[in-house]
């Protein structure tokens, strides 16, 4: 009889463990899904950023080297005044 508590006993304890395991499980899941959202929109943001930022600068360096050419007419003399 002794024998047959102790075994209920036990399988109480592993199912108690067993329902801990799968809660642990439920929110390490669901903890990863919003690290990878999250991973995701932080990559989106940067990426958005970065290309703000490269579009910036690429635009100033052209039009800085643009606006450095002169616009010489055919008809003008050779050597400036």
């Amino acid at each position: 009889m002794l024998r047959g508590i102790k075994l209920e006993e036990e399988v109480a304890k592993l199912e108690e463990l067993s329902r801990d395991i799968e809660e642990a499980i439920r929110y390490n899941r669901e903890f990863h899904r919003r690290c990878i959202m999250a991973s995701i929109v932080v990559g989106v943001g940067l990426g958005g950023l970065s290309c703000v930022w490269y579009a910036r600068s690429y635009r100033k360096a052209l039009m800085e080297h643009v606006t450095g050419f002169e616009v010489i007419s055919p008809y003008a003399p050779s050597t400036p005044e």
